[in-house]
C-alpha cells in the first residue's frame, strides 16, 4: 500500500503478487494488486485482480474498483479494435498546406500509436503493431519536409 502511496505501482504490484500468492483467500492482497495494476494501466490485469477480490470480499469499494477495471480494459480493447486510424481524417482547411496537414496527420498517427503502445505490454502487443509501419512512413514524411 505504501508504495501505491508514493506512486511505485510496479513495486506495488509487485509486493501485492507476492501476497497474493502466499495468501490466494486474502481479499486484500486482491484489491492492492488490482489497485496497482489499474495505476500501471493494465486494464485485463488488473480485472482479473479486482474480479478475484471481489468473490472473496464483494464490499463496495472493492466493487468500483472492478467497474473501473472493466472500463480501462474495455477501452483497452476498443483501441485493438479500432486500430491506428479509427478517427475520421479531416481535410486540410482552406488557410492550411499539405505540409501543415501532413504535419497535424503524422502528430495525430503519433500520438495514436503512442497510446496504443501503452497498453500493449497488457493485452498482447502483435495487434497494436500492424500498421506500424505506415505510421513511421508518415511520421518519417513529415520530418523530411520540415
Amino acid at each position: 500500500a505504501c508504495y501505491l502511496h508514493l506512486g511505485d505501482a510496479v513495486a506495488a504490484a509487485r509486493d501485492a503478487t507476492r501476497a497474493a500468492k502466499l495468501d490466494p483467500k486474502r481479499a486484500k492482497a486482491w484489491y492492492r494488486l488490482a489497485a496497482a495494476e489499474l495505476k500501471r494501466g493494465r486494464g485485463a490485469s488488473a480485472t482479473r485482480a479486482a474480479d478475484r477480490a471481489a468473490k472473496l470480499d464483494g464490499s463496495a469499494a472493492t466493487k468500483r474498483l472492478l467497474g473501473r477495471c472493466k472500463a480501462l480494459a474495455t477501452r483497452q480493447k476498443n483501441i485493438i479494435k479500432g486500430g491506428l486510424y479509427d478517427d475520421k481524417v479531416e481535410g486540410a482547411s482552406k488557410n492550411e498546406t499539405a505540409e501543415e496537414t501532413e504535419r497535424r496527420d503524422a502528430a495525430k498517427a503519433l500520438a495514436r500509436l503512442r497510446e496504443m503502445a501503452r497498453t500493449a505490454a497488457d493485452v498482447g502487443g502483435d495487434a497494436y503493431f500492424r500498421d506500424v509501419e505506415g505510421v513511421m512512413a508518415r511520421v518519417r514524411r513529415a520530418r523530411e519536409s520540415c
